[in-house]
């Protein structure tokens, strides 16, 4: 219980933290803008916690589905940016 506590505190610093150290990190290596699996991975972290967001506000439990099935393609963006970043 004590772990959920400390994950809901952090919830959204960390999601706003993985939103600069994205872009940043795409800036840095790329240089420029270029479509590759990264631009989709940020597209998807955005979603995410626009969608978030929006169920902050508004208490719509739609919202908050959206935005765990996100989650996890956002997971699974991730990993194919990891393993292939210039699949696209």
């Amino acid at each position: 219980m004590k772990t959920i506590k400390l994950l809901r505190k952090v919830h959204k610093p960390l999601g706003i933290v993985f939103a600069v150290v994205a872009l940043v990190h795409g800036v840095m290596v790329l240089g420029a803008f270029r479509l590759h699996t990264g631009w989709l991975l940020y597209i998807g972290l955005i979603l995410t916690a626009v969608s978030g967001g929006a169920f902050y506000r508004l208490k719509k439990r739609p919202l908050f589905q959206l935005h765990r099935w996100l989650a996890a393609v956002v997971v699974l963006l991730f990993a194919l940016h990891f393993f292939l970043p210039w699949a696209i």
